[in-house]
């Protein structure tokens, strides 16, 4: 007995010496992705061994109800990745929506994770919020994990750089982060990472006593001989519903005694509305169709269930069922709603409610009636304008309030619907477009919704704006006004109008437009050449603001033109001098109204011939 206990203490101290040589093993379980045989660590003897596929965006389109018939239990769903590059962009996985969704209509429980290259607490942090900000509406039962590895960027990589300066004290803080802050909005954490990385650059034990471990280790029995969850144990896997290899893995559940409560489905609990007396959610157990009775075969206590935010459920068998455990829910803004105030404005829509209670922010929705386009946008107030709209149109609109709890949004319910009318937009691209000496032509956009438009002119004699063109039809948008005196100054608006249920609904009117008619054609005086190289211009004045001159060795000014504005418009006279001496030059002159800064110019003058000296 003393050898034999000798050699057993051999035995044992060689296997603390050597722990991951002393991995004791069990009966091999079969893969139904890659039809081999793995050996199973004998820890997990008593557990319920399952199957599960890890994907992204690389493994294409799949078909999930072929992977669920497959025999496939879970999936971890890839959300998005940090870059390799110095940056670390954040990018999210272009078919995260589409695999979620699809997975858990199959009936495939879903964790997600984040493929990481963090070299801080606060970048591990923002990622994970990256993560909150968009698992909200889903029901994630799974784990949300954290996947650290240097992946394919290699040694130019900005983790793979950074690893001995971190340190293995240092990575193991950054993957802590990003577990507390998805366990802090109601997950588990997970740190996903390969044999070698959880032994050569994280503390693994360090990880383990707070949140779960998935391994990554491409092997049929694994030397590993710290704490795991999840076994990914091959990358070429193969399923029906998704074409090319996948990544394979085993998930370990314990099996409990079957009195233990935790041997129960626990059915997933939706948010909770908020109140004062604390939110209390109904706790469902069943196994095989049984459910088992609250306050009979167990109790349920609560903690944090006094404010919007994560509340926990403490469930304990009593009487003839045993075990404990715990799970979180969420308590969502207590909304009591008077109806949402709405008020149409220019293509807009005025909103105000009553607050919500516990709420971060709220979300506004509005939905065209005529189209059934929606639209939506966060504010955080209870009042918003909505720009943008279409004019004179129905709009149903709702609120609902949210609390954001470190990246995960809960929502409250809906308001009740409200729907109201926008007013007709403010027309734009009001101009002048055209003149004559006694007409002057307006343009505007045409606006949709519109039976026509209005045009007012400003009287000088009643100081007031009044209409002077009707216009029916939502494309006429030009308006010719006649009778008017040759370089004069007039003041314009337009507004558009529509008739509806024997009631005139009209647009704000645009902004003031000063126009201008034409001046008279100036009459040309015959030029003199009074010097060397000058021409003394001379022309009988019109009504205007000033005039141009233009002078050219061209007969049709084609060529070798030039000109000078004189600003003044009782000016009768200009001396110019031309580029040449001895030469024949063609000169007229045409005179202008400025309205605004745009120039409306005369026709030109009758063109006059002189020889300069």
């Amino acid at each position: 007995m003393k050898k034999t206990s000798k050699i057993i203490s051999l035995i044992l101290a060689f296997c603390v010496a050597f722990s991951s040589l002393c991995v004791a093993w069990a009966a091999p379980v079969n893969s139904i992705y890659t039809g081999k045989s793995y050996t199973q660590n004998s820890r997990f003897d008593n557990f319920t061994i399952s199957n599960g596929i890890d994907v992204s965006e690389h493994n294409g389109i799949i078909d999930w109800n072929a992977v669920k018939a497959s025999g496939t239990d879970f999936a971890f769903i890839r959300v998005g990745y940090t870059g390799y590059g110095e940056k670390g962009t954040k990018v999210y996985d272009k078919y995260y929506k589409e695999n979620i969704t699809g997975a858990l209509n199959a009936g495939i429980e879903v964790g997600v994770y984040w493929f990481s290259q963090a070299i801080s607490c606060t970048e591990a942090a923002d990622e994970a919020q990256k993560v909150l900000s968009v698992i909200g509406d889903y029901n994630i039962t799974l784990p949300v994990v954290f996947d650290y590895e240097f992946g394919g960027g290699g040694a130019s990589g900005r983790l793979y750089k950074r690893r001995n300066s971190l340190g293995k004290e240092y990575m193991t803080q950054i993957a802590n982060k990003f577990c507390e802050r998805v366990e802090q909005a109601g997950y588990r954490g997970c740190v996903y990472a390969s044999e070698n990385f959880f032994k050569d650059y994280l503390i693994a034990e360090n990880i383990s006593n707070k949140y779960e471990i998935w391994l990554a280790n491409y092997a049929t029995k694994t030397s590993y001989a710290g704490e795991y969850n999840y076994w990914q144990y091959s990358s070429a896997g193969k399923v029906s519903g998704i074409e090319g290899s996948v990544d394979a893995n085993f998930r370990y559940l314990p099996n409990y005694a079957e009195n233990d409560i935790n041997s129960y489905s626990l059915e997933s609990i939706p948010a909770q509305a908020y109140s004062p007396n604390g939110a209390q959610p109904e706790i469902k157990l069943t196994k095989n169709g049984a459910a088992l009775v609250q306050g009979t075969d167990y109790i349920v206590s609560y903690s944090n269930n006094f404010a919007p935010g994560v509340a926990e459920a403490i469930i304990t068998g009593i009487n003839a069922f045993t075990g404990s455990r715990r799970v979180k829910f969420r308590i969502a803004p207590k909304a009591e709603y008077a109806p949402v105030k709405i008020e149409g404005g220019e293509g807009a829509l005025e909103l105000t409610w009553e607050s919500a209670y516990g709420a971060s922010a709220y979300w506004v929705r509005y939905v065209n009636n005529s189209t059934g386009e929606a639209g939506g946008m966060t504010v955080s107030e209870n009042y918003a304008t909505v720009y943008n709209l279409a004019g004179l149109t129905d709009y149903t609109v709702s609120v609902k309030p949210f609390i954001n709890i470190n990246g995960l949004k809960i929502f409250g319910e809906y308001s009740p619907e409200n729907v109201v009318k926008t007013d007709l937009y403010k027309i734009t691209g009001f101009k002048q477009s055209g003149a004559t000496t006694s007409s002057i032509t307006l343009s505007w956009t045409a606006q949709n919704g519109a039976d026509g438009y209005k045009v007012y002119r400003y009287n000088s004699k009643t100081k007031k704006y009044s209409l002077v063109k009707l216009l029916e039809g939502a494309s006429q948008t030009t308006a010719t006004l006649n009778k008017l005196n040759a370089g004069s100054y007039y003041y314009y608006t337009v507004e558009s109008y529509c008739a509806e249920n024997g009631l005139i609904a009209s647009s704000p009117k645009t902004d003031v437009l000063k126009v201008s008619t034409k001046s008279k054609t100036p009459s040309i005086k015959k030029p003199k050449s009074t010097a060397k190289r000058k021409i003394k211009v001379s022309w009988k004045k019109v009504k205007a603001t000033g005039y141009q001159i233009q002078w050219s060795t061209s007969k049709n000014f084609s060529s070798n033109t030039k000109s000078v504005w004189v600003k003044k418009g009782s000016a009768t006279s200009k001396t110019i001098k031309t580029a040449k001496s001895k030469k024949t030059y063609y000169v007229r002159v045409r005179a202008y109204r400025q309205p605004d800064g745009k120039k409306v110019y005369s026709s030109w003058s009758k063109t006059m011939k002189i020889k300069v000296r």
